[in-house]
């Protein structure tokens, strides 16, 4: 059975890899034993360095702290992370992949003599993987009550050992996939796993202690007491007779022989140690720093990293803090740094300065996350927030009407998206003129086979190709398609809703939302089942490549894709395959943003098993992104809306209010059919209450006969205070009005002198 899924997607605003300096901490140091060194940071970045410690490459892989790192071999890491993941990355070619996921944060990793990763986390789960085929071999539950949380991993041959929550160690098999014992004595959690080819363990304990064990009986042989609890633990010795502490309280010791001395002291606690060319390497908690004891001039100072976000009302800018204090404004909808404020402004300083009183539901979802700016857009949320077209001239360069609204979450999915949506518009005219040909019988291809592969480019070199640039695109052929027409419109034509007045049957449209051509529909009616299964096998291009479509795709864009050609397929007229399948949405309801960076990040995420937990299915630069790939891992409702233009209707909420001259009003005409209570949608703006207040007068004014617009004379108060134009019926009810029950506005002619309120 196809697992149910949701999915996500998520955007990294700033650089989208690291320059080769860590941000956050750094929670694992590694070498190959020889010539290279590799470290793995809460930044989610991993780094590889030489023989010199110079920087070989580097790459952001996860999406949350990268929490261990191991070399498989060859040029080939395995890192796992708090972002649920164990992914691989081939730092020679740049290649990389999901290799699997836990449901927790996954803590720890080994690597085993047969080549195989074992893995553990705070799912309580051991996990053994085989890393050719990208695929999980055994699961160990280590689950005792609500204990069983693993933090440490070592291993030796094929035996690893593993600590817990629980203060317990365990002895795992891999060979027969069983634990072939435990040893009990530590008093907390078992931080830190060394074990010796001399079948001996050195572990480190939250409880302060350094216990030495013997395998073959599963005694303790040696303790050693510290300052603090023990972070972390190495030893490259085979006996195990010098080992290197790290404490809770930055603190390094080398013990030699029963002898221990400290060695120096940090600012935090040490979160790994590791020697490389006879040089000790730690790093500690408090910054991205990564200290050479023996040579200082090696030391590897860290770059800072944003702790700490804002959203402000206006749902499109963004403050942030990182960690050298320095304080940030960035443009979420532009993908852009907008001003750096340096460390002389407090953060909630800059806050006061740039909010503003708009009040907009949320289309996103804003956070930090291995010391990046994420953006997260879900089903739920994307089409929360519009914008009237004056609001949005910024971002685009196309022709917008400043009295529509544009719903901001299409306009960013439908901008990072855009030349996938070129792709398959172009795939599918291919699609459809093969079966056009099978039909008038020039062809006897199969035209479900003959699409089953996944070349990244249309196989008719006769047809236009997304990467084409001399030919014309989907996004102008539409916007030549419908630019007459809206430049001709009429603003109070194109209105999608209505002012309605209690009572009475007479009503002025004064939304000016314009219509697609095709309706949106409630993505409920278009859920329909598959009929027919996509082949199983990994993804084919994806440089997260572990998983197969029928563990997910039940959720994916490409039953979409296998729906359309099965009714290509179907169809047995010309008349039939003259109109494509996709209808996206057209240019001038959804503008493209101008600009977007190349190297924006782009994250598709999933749940697992419909909880709250995510894992990254897909990752790649926007430059980059592998468009046969995004088929099967997009989900179905950005897939529905991208290529049907159909999404979830919502019901935007609505505000009453009345209207009545105002205490000061004098020499306007009364109001047809007097005052009536008024319900309109909370992002009417005052400029079109102005224009109901004109349309209602008894009869016209001087201003109405010279034919001026009303708000060039005419002004509502709320509370005696002049609204500006520009404010929507929401932030009035929350910033001015401020209370209960209807909001009453009054209107009078303009007074020169008085300040409106924004």
């Amino acid at each position: 059975m196809t697992k149910q899924s949701c999915k996500s997607i998520s955007y990294v605003i700033g650089d989208a890899a690291h320059t080769g300096s860590h941000v956050l901490p750094v929670n694992s140091i590694r070498s190959n034993g020889s010539d290279m060194l590799f470290t793995a940071g809460r930044d989610g970045a991993l780094v590889v360095l030489d023989s010199d410690s110079n920087l070989c490459n580097h790459i952001q892989l996860h999406s949350d702290w990268c929490n261990d790192v191991v070399w498989h071999s060859g040029s080939t890491l395995v890192s796992c992370s708090s972002d649920l993941s164990v992914k691989w990355w081939d730092f020679d070619t740049n290649e990389h992949g999901l290799v699997g996921h836990h449901e927790d944060y996954v803590k720890a990793m080994c690597r085993v003599s047969s080549g195989h990763i074992v893995t553990g986390g705070l799912d309580k789960v051991v996990n053994t993987w085989d890393l050719e085929t990208r695929s999980k071999l055994s699961s160990i539950d280590n689950t005792e009550g609500e204990m069983g949380s693993i933090y440490s991993m070592s291993s030796f041959e094929r035996m690893v050992t593993f600590g817990d929550n629980k203060a317990t160690i365990s002895l795992f098999d891999t060979r027969s996939n069983e634990i072939v014992g435990r040893l009990d004595g530590h008093g907390d959690i078992v931080k830190s796993l060394v074990m010796g080819s001399n079948g001996q363990l050195l572990s480190g304990s939250s409880d302060g202690t350094v216990r030495l064990w013997d395998l073959k009986r599963l005694e303790e042989v040696k303790q050693y007491t510290f300052d603090g609890s023990i972070w972390s633990l190495y030893s490259d010795d085979v006996n195990l007779n010098k080992f290197y502490t790290g404490t809770s309280q930055g603190t390094l010791y080398e013990t030699n022989q029963d002898l221990t001395k400290p060695l120096g002291q940090e600012s935090s606690g040490l979160l790994s140690i590791c020697k490389f060319q006879d040089e000790l390497w730690s790093s500690n908690m408090g910054d991205s720093t990564m200290k050479n004891w023996n040579d200082a001039a090696k030391t590897k100072r860290g770059a800072p990293g944003l702790i700490k976000s804002r959203l402000l009302n206006n749902r499109r800018h963004v403050v942030t803090l990182s960690t050298d204090n320095e304080v940030v404004l960035w443009d979420i909808v532009k993908c852009r740094q907008l001003q750096k404020f340096g460390t002389d402004r407090a953060f909630e300083d800059v806050i006061n300065q740039y909010q503003t009183q708009e009040i907009l539901p949320t289309w996103c979802q804003v956070m930090i996350r291995a010391g990046q700016l994420f953006v997260v857009i879900k089903e739920s949320n994307y089409t929360n927030t519009e914008l009237y077209g004056d609001d949005i001239r910024e971002y685009v360069s196309s022709r917008v009407n400043d009295d529509t609204r544009y719903t901001l979450g299409k306009m960013v999915l439908t901008s990072i998206f855009h030349r996938f949506v070129e792709y398959e518009m172009n795939k599918d005219q291919e699609i459809r003129e093969l079966r056009m040909r099978e039909i008038k019988g020039n062809s006897k291809l199969s035209l479900l086979t003959k699409f089953s592969s996944h070349d990244n480019t249309p196989q008719s070199s006769s047809l236009p190709t997304p990467v084409e640039e001399s030919k014309q695109s989907y996004f102008d052929a539409v916007a030549d398609q419908h630019h007459q027409q809206s430049l001709q419109a009429d603003d109070h034509a194109e209105d999608a809703h209505q002012l309605e007045e209690s009572g009475n049957k007479r009503r002025l449209k004064l939304f000016s939302r314009k219509k697609s051509t095709i309706s949106s529909v409630s993505t409920a009616d278009d859920e329909r089942g598959m009929q027919e299964d996509i082949p199983e096998g990994s993804l084919p291009g994806s440089n997260e490549t572990s998983r197969k479509p029928s563990e997910y795709d039940a959720n994916s864009l490409g039953t979409l894709i296998v729906e359309a050609r099965q009714f290509y397929q179907n169809a047995t007229t010309l008349n039939s395959l003259s109109t494509s399948q996709w209808q996206p949405p057209p240019v001038e309801e959804v503008p493209l943003i101008d600009g977007l960076p190349e190297n924006l990040h782009i994250i598709v995420n999933e749940c697992i098993n419909n909880s709250s937990s995510e894992v990254a299915i897909y990752s790649d630069e926007l430059r980059n992104l592998q468009m046969t790939t995004l088929e099967n891992v997009l989900p179905r409702w950005l897939g529905t809306y991208l290529l049907k233009n159909r999404c979830i209707v919502k019901d935007y909420s609505k505000v009453g209010f009345t209207i009545q001259p105002d205490s000061t009003s004098t020499g306007l005409p009364a109001l047809a059919q007097g005052v009536g209570r008024l319900n309109a949608y909370s992002m009417l703006r005052v400029k079109r209450i102005l224009a109901y207040i004109t349309d209602r007068f008894e009869k016209p004014t001087t201003e109405m006969n010279q034919g001026l617009q009303a708000e060039s004379w005419l002004q509502v108060l709320c509370h005696g205070k002049v609204l500006d134009n520009r404010m929507t019926l929401a932030t009035v009810r929350s910033v001015i009005w401020k209370q209960s029950g209807d909001v009453v506005l009054t209107f009078r002619r303009r007074q020169k002198e008085t300040k409106a309120i924004l």
